[in-house]
């Protein structure tokens, strides 16, 4: 009966996991306890207005340290690790656990019909997660020296993986980077708005619009860049959501040149939810727009200059080292700067393109590769 509802929806992307699919989404989760946070009740705050904590917000997984705490849905969460939760969104917490791997972690949690709360101290577990990134420095005949980092995916390391990457090619000399989506079907939202936050402070990432036209905006941190060098996505029609949200941030920024094909085309935003069964339900809850307010759902994201891959497509595994001398540089960022970037530009003021966001690249620009 539940299936056959969601079907009515029309929409691919809402479905009902079972309990082992369900499970298998814990490699995205950065907090390790088995428990999905969300934002809890009003209460009075008194003279400051509402207070809103974060809460429980669904059964915690079966067997994890949640569930054996005895922690239930509808908890709500007063602090994690001594910092109150009070104002805080999924991407706070994140932030402040993703690059903890301490074994426990402190939630200090309030039963709904009691006044105090009590701490308990949580075992972290965490799937034996892939690390997702391959990266490697090769020189070119001029001397300089590439940077190139794979993203295979953005599971709960993503991040953390891109950010060791880009240190230590910075210690050895990168004079440039590419970052290879291609394939990269996406994961966690998250985690491509801290990958930006990587390559630029304080710039928009993505706006979330829900079906009640409510908006929500994200801009990176001033605080966590590593690089400031040029950048070169790569993107192809299996580079998808999380991906897409990554490239768009970063090219409307233009802060990074794209190569490759056009990507995948979902610019929609999925919420997961636990049942009381040990199930979950995957639903549709939002859709995002580029820093530009271009939607590209269904669209996809064209690149600067079309990069043919047919030749690396040959070479299995994650870890092939392409060719990056057969790369000209110089011509992707020509072609960014003619096709989209002024030099004046960026995601907050004006481009040859304006605000219509990302348009059909000439596709007689073309490098084989």
């Amino acid at each position: 009966m539940a299936r056959e509802l969601l079907k009515g929806l029309g929409d691919k992307y809402t479905r009902l996991l079972p309990t082992d699919l369900y499970q298998r989404l814990t490699k995205y989760d950065m907090v390790g306890v088995g428990a999905l946070l969300g934002p809890g009740p009003a209460q009075d705050g008194g003279a400051d207005g509402p207070t809103v904590y974060l809460q429980i917000g669904a059964p915690p997984i079966a067997g994890s340290p949640a569930a054996l705490a005895g922690l239930q849905k509808g908890d709500i969460v007063v602090s994690i690790n001594g910092a109150s939760t009070k104002k805080m969104n999924a991407f706070d917490v994140i932030e402040l656990t993703s690059n903890d791997r301490s074994p426990t972690i402190r939630f200090e949690v309030r039963k709904p019909d009691q006044a105090t709360s009590k701490e308990y101290v949580l075992d972290r577990k965490f799937e034996q997660i892939v690390n997702p990134v391959f990266y490697f420095l090769e020189k070119e005949k001029d001397g300089s020296s590439v940077g190139y980092i794979k993203l295979k995916e953005f599971n709960s390391l993503a991040k953390q993986s891109v950010k060791d990457a880009l240190v230590d090619l910075e210690s050895k000399g990168a004079d440039r980077y590419v970052l290879d989506l291609r394939g990269n079907g996406g994961g966690a939202f998250q985690g491509a708005i801290g990958i930006s936050g990587l390559f630029m402070k304080e710039q928009p990432i993505v706006s979330i619009v829900d079906g009640y036209g409510g908006r929500e905006s994200f801009k990176t941190l001033p605080d966590q860049v590593v690089t400031d060098k040029p950048l070169v996505l790569w993107v192809d029609g299996g580079s998808a959501s999380a991906s897409e949200v990554l490239s768009g941030a970063l090219h409307d920024n233009c802060r990074a040149a794209l190569v490759g094909s056009r990507s995948f085309g979902k610019g929609l935003i999925q919420a997961v939810y636990g049942l009381n069964d040990g199930s979950g339900l995957v639903m549709t809850v939002a859709r995002y727009e580029t820093p530009r307010g271009t939607d590209i759902n269904k669209i996809g994201i064209q690149p600067d200059l079309y990069v043919k891959s047919s030749a690396l497509e040959s070479i299995p595994g994650f870890d092939s080292r392409p060719d990056l001398g057969k790369l000209d540089f110089n011509k992707i960022f020509a072609a960014e700067r003619e096709q989209f970037c002024a030099a004046d530009s960026s995601a907050t003021g004006s481009s040859k393109r304006g605000a219509g966001g990302i348009e059909l690249v000439q596709q007689e620009k073309r490098l084989n590769f």
